[in-house]
């Protein structure tokens, strides 16, 4: 018994299923009728964020559903590839340099990278408060997490306690001055000021680009001790290039790690369900090998590997792809579409209907 999904998702299910082990499920009987639709688009459509939009609206007319055209992208959007989660939601310029670095790329996706939760945790709170003019916020963030206001401090100094509040009050007032400027500030702009102003602490990994640069001295490592690993020299690039990037980013890139996006990946979201559901596929900006879209869907043909491991009745990428398609498919508790970025949309939509799994009213070329 199938208690999440309306009845054709459990049908579309029951058939990606049926070429492996043949399983069915069954829906509720107080459960709707639902909707499903996939739409098949070339891999080299330009504006990919806007085609999505485009379905948007063409699900919302589908279903009568207005939540599927609303601003504020009321559906889960699942992506094959984190990347493809960060360029649509917007942060993909500073994910991009931390991504391609493998031992950074665990705590990025993780959100307990010490630099990168210095930016979201400590300077974020302290912007929106700041620009929200919320006194309340601003003082707690401040005492929190700054120096200036540290306890301990405070106490060896009662008779310049005034002046350190002055000194915390125009840090944060600084810091206001360099997110609101007309030029869009980098993570560096924001990361020397504080550092200059002495706002909050900066962490080690950071610490190699809290001043200007020496035009005499690139990526030199600190002389206070931190561990020499922190400062490997491909990581040091990454984070350059990163902190080269708009500062505007980080609330995207802290909603997406904290599951508080609109956004998801295939591999992240089982068990999990939505009302509203579109499942985004792109071998191509996947960049994978595990699974192949193309392959399941019959518009690549089987590789050689793949006929001698079928042989033998070893796994395929097609029959990893299609766990991973039924994944996606059955976290949709009403509707759910289904977009492929292909070389062959009409030979995709021909496939996928001549086996069933779609009407020919529920799937379609989309022309861009």
């Amino acid at each position: 018994m199938n208690h999440r999904c309306p009845h054709r998702v459990i049908r579309l299910i029951n058939r990606i299923r049926a070429d492996a082990d043949g399983l069915v499920q069954e829906g509720r009987r107080d459960k709707p009728e639902g909707f499903v639709r996939l739409f098949a688009l070339s891999v080299s459509v330009p504006d990919k964020m806007a085609a999505e939009r485009l379905i948007a609206r063409k699900m919302s007319e589908v279903t009568g559903d207005p939540a599927w055209a609303s601003t504020g992208r009321d559906f889960k959007t699942l992506t094959l590839e984190h990347r493809m989660a960060a360029v649509r939601f917007g942060f993909a310029r500073m994910f991009e340099p931390i991504y391609s670095e493998d031992r950074l790329q665990t705590s990025l996706l993780e959100g307990t990278s010490a630099p990168l939760r210095f930016f979201s945790k400590e300077v974020l709170p302290l912007v929106k408060a700041l620009r929200g003019e919320d006194d309340f916020t601003v003082a707690a963030v401040v005492r929190k997490f700054s120096p200036l206001l540290d306890p301990v401090a405070l106490k060896a100094i009662p008779e310049k306690q005034m002046e350190q509040l002055a000194r915390a009050s125009e840090a944060a007032r600084s810091l206001k001055s360099i997110v609101d400027s007309a030029q869009n500030p980098t993570f560096r702009d924001v990361l020397q000021d504080v550092a200059r102003t002495g706002l909050f602490t900066v962490p080690d990994a950071l610490l190699p680009f809290a001043q200007p640069d020496d035009p005499d001295v690139v990526d030199q490592e600190p002389t206070d001790g931190a561990p020499s690993d922190t400062f490997d020299t491909s990581e040091t690039t990454a984070w350059r290039t990163m902190l080269a990037t708009p500062f505007d980013q980080i609330e995207a890139y802290d909603q997406y790690v904290s599951g508080r996006s609109p956004f998801g990946t295939h591999q992240g979201v089982k068990g999990l369900e939505f009302p509203r559901v579109m499942v985004v596929i792109s071998d191509d900006e996947a960049r994978g090998f595990l699974f192949k879209y193309d392959k399941l869907f019959g518009v690549e043909p089987k590789s050689a590997t793949d006929l001698k491991r079928e042989a033998s009745g070893e796994e395929t990428s097609i029959d990893r792809t299609r766990r991973l398609f039924y994944v996606t498919c059955s976290r949709a508790e009403e509707s759910l579409a289904i977009v492929c970025y292909t070389s062959n949309p009409q030979g995709l939509v021909s496939t996928v209907v001549s086996r069933g799994w779609f009407d020919g009213t529920e799937a379609s070329v989309i022309a861009l």
